[in-house]
C-alpha cells in the first residue's frame, strides 16, 4: 500500500508539471540520472498518458522504462500497467501474461496486500472472458489474503464479483448469499454509495432471475433512489428500465409504462441510444399485451432501427422475433418472411460469435496455464544452478510450443469438424433443394391468384425453417417438439406433391410428449428419405407411418413407409446420407453415456411382400 501512495505522489507532481513543459526536454533531462530513476521517470511519463487514454503512448514510454527498470517493485508496477494497456485494449493474452509477471514480483516483495490484489486482477480478466471456474479459483486467492488482513473493503469488491458470477451461471443461492454479504460490508467499510446501489442491483438482478419480482423491484427501487442522490443519470436510466421490466413481468402494465417512459426521457437526454434500444423494446412488448398491434409495431421498429445503426445484434435478435410474431398475426406474411431471412443470419452470426470466442477463451486459458507452470518451474530452478535454469527454460519452452501446435491442431481440426458436421445437418434437415422447390410452389400460389393456399404454404414454411434451425443448435428438444416438427415437414411435402402420399402420426397415450427430450431432428431425415426416394416413381397412393411408443425404460420412435423400398440391385450402389450422418451423430452422443441410442433400418422388400422401409430408433428417457 505505501508503494502505491508513493506511486499516487509522483504522479501528481508529474502530472501537475508535464503539461506546463514539453515530455521531450523532460526525457533529456532524465538522463542525466541513474537508470533506476529514470525508468521511474518513464514509467510515470507512461502513466500520464494511460490516464489521459493514449494507450499506445503509455505503452511505449513503459517499453522504455523496462529497459531501465530493475527492482522488483518498479517491475511490478511496470509489468502491472502494461498488462493494463493490452486489458484495455482487449489483448486478454498479453494481459494475463503481464499480470502473472506482476504477481511474481509481488511474491517475490512479500507484500500480501499487493499478491491479493494481484490475484483479484487476474480473476476479473478471467471474468471478463466468461471463464468463471478460472476468475473464481483467483478470487478465492484474494480472498483468502483479504480475510487475514481484514481488509472489509477489499473483501466486499470479491464478494460482489462472486455473486455475479455465479447469477450468470445459473446458482442463484450462492449468488445471493455472497451479494448480501458484499452489500453488508460496503455498508461497513463506509463505500462510496454509488459503489452500494450498484450491489442492490445485482441483487436485484438475481431475484429477477428466479422471478421473485417483489424483491427484485424493491432492491431496484433502493438503488434508483441513490443513483437520483448523486445525479448518476446513466444508471439512473438502467433502474427505471429495470423497474418497468419487472411491472412489465408483474402485469402492472399502468406502472410499467410510468417507468418506460422515464427510461426513455432520462436515456434521451444523456443520448444514450443503447438504453433507448432497451425502452422501445420494452414498449413494444406493452402494447403487445394491450393487443395494440399498430403502436407496438411502431415501437418495436423504432427499436430495430436503432439497434441496426449500433450493431447490437442480440438485441436486434429479440426485437426481430416479437416482429415477426406480430405481422404473423396481422397476416403480413411477405414482411415477416423477409424479416425471417435476416433473423436467420442473424442467429448465425451470433453462434459463430459465440464459438469463436469461446475458442479464443480456451486458447488463452491454455496457454496461460502453461506460462504459470513455467514462471513456477523457473522460480525452482532459479534455486539452483544458472547452467539447469537455462537447460530447464528451454526445454519447457520447447514442450510449450510443441504443447501449443498439438493443441492449436487438435482445436481447429475440433473446429472444423463440428462446423462441417452442423453444415451437413442443416443442409439434411433443410437442403437448396427443398427450399427452392417450397418458394416456387409459394410463387405458383400466388401467380395462380390461390392467395389463401399461399399463405397457409409460407406460414408452415416459415415455421417449419424456424423450428429446424432453432432445434439444430439445441443439445435436447421435447418429443412434442420433434413431432410438430415432422408434423410441418410432412404437410408442406404434401402440398408441394399434391397429395401423392398420406401420412399418419401415432403417439402412445401413456408418453407425455412434453415429459421426455431427445436429440433435435434425430428422425427426419429418415422422414425425407421416404417422402424424396421411398415415393419416387411409384404408381399408388404413398403412406407414412410415425409411431412413437414407451416401455419401461425406453422410447422407441418408429418411421415406416409403403415406398418402392431398397431394392437388392442398387443396394451397394445407394449410399444414405441420412445413415452416414444419423451414425455420426450417435458416435458423439453416445460417448460417455450408460444409455446408448440406437437405431436399424429394415428393408420391408426382404421380409414380406410388402414393399417399403421402416426405420426404428430406441432411446432413453432423458426428463428435463
Amino acid at each position: 500500500m505505501n508503494r502505491r501512495f508513493y506511486f499516487f505522489i509522483l504522479f501528481v507532481f508529474i502530472s501537475t508539471t508535464l503539461f506546463s513543459q514539453n515530455i521531450d526536454s523532460l526525457i533529456i533531462e532524465s538522463k542525466k540520472l541513474t537508470k533506476e530513476k529514470k525508468g521511474e521517470i518513464l514509467l510515470e511519463i507512461g502513466q500520464i498518458y494511460f490516464n489521459n487514454f493514449d494507450l499506445d503512448s503509455a505503452l511505449k514510454y513503459y517499453n522504455f522504462a523496462s529497459d531501465n527498470l530493475t527492482s522488483d517493485e518498479n517491475l511490478m508496477s511496470l509489468n502491472q500497467n502494461i498488462g493494463l494497456v493490452y486489458f484495455y485494449k482487449d489483448d486478454f493474452k498479453e494481459t494475463l501474461e503481464y499480470f502473472q509477471k506482476s504477481l511474481t514480483y509481488s511474491i517475490s516483495i512479500g507484500y500480501d496486500s499487493l499478491i491479493a490484489c494481484r490475484y483479484s486482477d487476474i480473476g476479473v480478466v478471467y471474468d471478463y472472458l466468461t471463464a468463471y471456474d478460472k476468475a473464481v479459483e483467483y478470487y478465492f486467492k484474494a480472498l483468502k489474503i483479504f480475510e487475514n488482513l481484514n481488509d472489509k473493503a477489499a473483501i466486499a469488491k470479491i464478494y460482489n464479483n462472486l455473486g455475479v458470477i455465479y447469477k450468470n451461471r445459473g446458482q442463484f443461492e450462492p449468488s445471493l448469499e455472497y451479494l448480501e454479504k458484499a452489500l453488508e460490508l460496503k455498508k461497513e467499510s463506509g463505500a462510496k454509495n454509488i459503489e452500494i446501489a450498484s450491489t442492490y442491483v445485482n441483487i436485484g438482478a438475481t431475484e429477477e432471475e428466479i422471478k421473485n419480482y417483489d424483491k427484485a423491484l424493491k432492491n431496484y427501487q433502493i438503488a434508483f433512489k441513490i443513483f437520483k442522490q448523486e445525479n448518476f443519470d446513466k444508471y439512473i436510466a438502467v433502474c427505471q428500465s429495470n423497474i418497468a421490466g419487472i411491472f412489465y413481468y408483474q402485469n402492472i402494465l399502468d406502472s410499467a409504462i410510468i417507468y418506460n417512459e422515464l427510461s426513455i426521457k432520462t436515456n434521451f437526454e444523456i443520448d444514450n441510444n443503447l438504453g433507448l434500444v432497451s425502452a422501445y423494446f420494452l414498449k413494444g412488448k406493452i402494447f403487445i399485451k394491450y393487443k395494440n398491434n399498430d403502436s407496438a409495431i411502431f415501437y418495436l421498429e423504432k427499436a430495430n432501427k436503432l439497434a441496426e445503426e449500433l450493431g447490437v445484434i442480440d438485441k436486434k435478435e429479440k426485437i426481430l422475433t416479437d416482429l415477426i410474431s406480430i405481422y404473423e398475426t396481422k397476416n403480413y406474411f411477405s414482411k415477416a418472411f423477409f424479416l425471417q431471412k435476416d433473423l436467420l443470419i442473424i442467429k448465425d452470426s451470433l453462434n459463430n460469435e459465440k464459438l469463436n470466442d469461446k475458442i479464443e477463451t480456451l486458447q488463452i486459458i491454455y496457454e496461460t496455464e502453461k506460462k504459470e507452470q513455467q514462471i513456477s518451474n523457473l522460480h525452482e530452478v532459479i534455486n539452483k544452478n544458472k547452467l539447469l535454469l537455462i537447460a530447464v527454460a528451454f526445454i519447457l519452452s520447447l514442450m510449450i510450443i510443441l504443447g501449443f501446435m498439438i493443441f492449436r491442431q487438435k482445436l481447429a481440426k475440433s473446429r472444423y469438424e463440428a462446423k462441417l458436421f452442423n453444415q451437413k445437418l442443416l443442409r439434411l434437415q433443410m437442403n437448396p433443394h427443398f427450399i427452392f422447390n417450397a418458394l416456387t410452389s409459394i410463387q405458383s400460389f400466388m401467380l395462380e391468384k390461390d392467395t389463401k393456399q399461399a399463405a397457409i404454404y409460407l406460414s408452415a414454411f416459415s415455421k417449419l425453417t424456424r423450428s429446424i434451425l432453432n432445434n439444430s443448435r439445441e443439445e435436447f428438444i421435447t418429443l412434442q417438439e420433434e413431432f410438430e416438427t415432422a408434423e410441418n415437414y410432412l404437410k408442406i411435402q404434401q402440398m408441394r406433391y399434391e397429395n401423392k402420399f398420406n401420412f399418419k402420426i401415432e403417439v402412445d397415450p401413456k408418453l407425455d410428449m412434453e415429459k421426455y427430450f431427445i436429440p433435435p431432428m434425430i428422425s427426419q431425415p429418415f422422414v425425407e428419405n421416404a417422402v424424396v426416394h421411398g415415393f419416387k416413381d411409384i404408381d399408388y397412393k404413398g403412406e407414412i407411418i410415425i409411431t412413437y411408443k414407451k416401455s419401461e425404460e425406453n422410447i422407441q420412435i418408429t418411421i415406416e413407409d409403403n415406398g418402392k423400398g431398397i431394392s437388392k440391385k442398387n443396394i451397394k450402389k445407394h449410399k444414405s446420407h441420412a445413415t452416414d450422418i444419423t451414425k455420426e451423430r450417435l458416435e458423439i452422443l453416445n460417448k460417455n453415456k450408460k444409455n446408448i441410442i440406437s437405431f436399424k433400418i429394415i428393408n420391408l422388400n426382404e421380409i414380406s411382400e410388402q414393399s417399403g422401409t421402416k426405420v426404428i430408433f430406441t432411446l432413453p428417457t432423458i426428463e428435463k
